[in-house]
């Protein structure tokens, strides 16, 4: 290119003739092409990369540029380099563009994938930049960065992470830094399980609900071997590995749990809201099926009783015991039920209270008899005990204190002649003096 020039100036100097000024104008005419010639393009990038964050190896990422020069650009003559934001954060690395796409005018898009080398133990913030020629060899550079932040590779649990021999279940997987997308993940939970219907040990179909999250439905071979699976959650050059526990059909049950109806309470001769469940689990956690649970209440006391007199259920697919309906008896209090399983070391309890249920009768049970000088005050205040129609106390209930209103008589201090019943039913009243009027009367 500089030889044209060269021979375009020799055209003028021919034309206009050998002369000081016509040659001092060439000088600088050749040195402003030749510099311009020579110049170093300079692209502006958008601030942050698209998508924002990725994995190494796994997702395109595109830069967006301005003032990249004319010319024909190809992906191959486009490096690509990245920087951690923090020094020492991570290594610096370069890669070469693995596609290159003119938007309008001189803005372009550089498309690239981190180095699958470019391994992070957690999220790390990166700086990219680009440099690159044209075809007719233009060099180019950005003169800024473009934040990216690279992820660490994904990984998944699986809930549950185990499952009998014959079972069928949905498995929720979840993911960290995953990139789940519907129709594009795949599961392979290994030897003698299948996944939405592919064969067993082969990549099956899953429900994406989200990039973090899917479920998978499997069969478990009712031959399939007990042992721990190796499992693959793919999505394109995504694979995260995990594993998936098969156990025997027959499970052992090793522990009983309350799961359901504790704590709660209920009025006496009442029934409880909800019925007792108890949950049976084997030695990997999982739900145990037709097992017998017994469920006992205390034998006097604060008690109840289970309806029909049946205090035994049978575990479901769940590994759920569900009880009768439980009724309390007559007598206030707080218990425990218990649920157990042979077998199994241990009880499950449950938390239940019997509550008072409305005032049934009221007794004078303290200040009685007494007697007083008229004008005094009387030695002991007086008490009354309220309960219920099973003999508990009842607490709450406000108890109206009345002496006779001529003759022999008295008054309770302040006029006040009302009381509230505590805890043990007991209701208190004010201080009470005699009148000036002698005589026996009842209050």
């Amino acid at each position: 290119m500089s030889s044209s020039i060269i021979a375009m100036l020799r055209r003028v100097v021919a034309v206009l003739g050998n002369r000081p000024k016509v040659l001092t104008l060439c000088v600088l005419l050749g040195s402003l092409l030749l510099g311009a010639e020579g110049a170093l393009a300079q692209v502006t990038l958008s601030s942050s990369a698209a998508p924002t964050a990725a994995e190494p190896n796994v997702q395109s990422v595109r830069l967006t540029g301005s003032g990249f020069p004319t010319g024909t650009i190809s992906a191959s003559s486009v490096t690509v380099s990245l920087a951690p934001a923090t020094t020492g954060a991570g290594p610096s690395m370069s890669t070469t563009a693995s596609g290159f796409a003119r938007v309008v005018g001189t803005t372009a898009q550089v498309t690239f994938t981190v180095p699958s080398s470019l391994v992070m133990s957690s999220p790390t913030a990166y700086l990219v930049s680009i440099a690159g020629t044209t075809a007719s060899g233009v060099a180019f550079s950005s003169t800024n960065k473009s934040s990216l932040t690279i992820d660490p590779p994904a990984s998944v649990a699986l809930v549950p992470s185990t499952g009998k021999q014959g079972q069928s279940l949905a498995v929720t997987i979840n993911g960290t830094y995953s990139n789940f997308a519907q129709g594009a993940t795949t599961a392979n939970f290994g030897p003698g399980i299948s996944v939405g219907g592919a064969a067993a040990n082969s990549p099956g179909p899953v429900t994406v609900t989200s990039s973090t999250s899917a479920t998978a439905q499997i069969v478990i071979a009712a031959n399939a071997a007990i042992q721990s699976n190796p499992v693959v959650i793919a999505t394109g050059n995504e694979i995260a590995d995990t594993s998936f526990s098969v156990t025997s059909a027959t499970s052992t049950p090793a522990s009983i749990t309350a799961t359901a109806g504790t704590p709660q309470s209920a009025k006496i001769n009442t029934a409880f809201a909800s019925t007792l469940q108890a949950t049976v689990k084997d030695s990997g956690g999982n739900p145990v099926s037709g097992v017998v649970v017994t469920f006992a209440a205390p034998a006097s006391g604060a008690s109840g009783t289970f309806a029909g007199g049946v205090n035994t259920a049978t575990t479901n697919a769940s590994g759920v015991a569900t009880s009768a309906i439980f009724t309390a008896n007559s007598t206030a209090g707080s218990y425990n039920v218990t649920a157990s399983v042979s077998g199994v070391t241990g009880t499950a309890a449950f938390a239940l209270t019997n509550t008072a249920s409305t005032a049934a009768s009221i007794t004078a049970t303290a200040g009685t008899p007494q007697s007083a000088a008229i004008n005094t005050a009387f030695a002991s205040t007086l008490q009354a005990t309220v309960k219920d129609s099973g003999g508990n106390p009842v607490s709450g209930v406000v108890v109206t204190f009345a002496a006779p209103t001529s003759g022999a008589s008295g008054t309770f201090a302040g006029g006040v002649n009302t009381a509230t019943t505590n805890a043990s039913g007991v209701a208190t009243s004010a201080i009470f003096t005699a009148n000036s009027t002698a005589g026996s009367y009842n209050v």
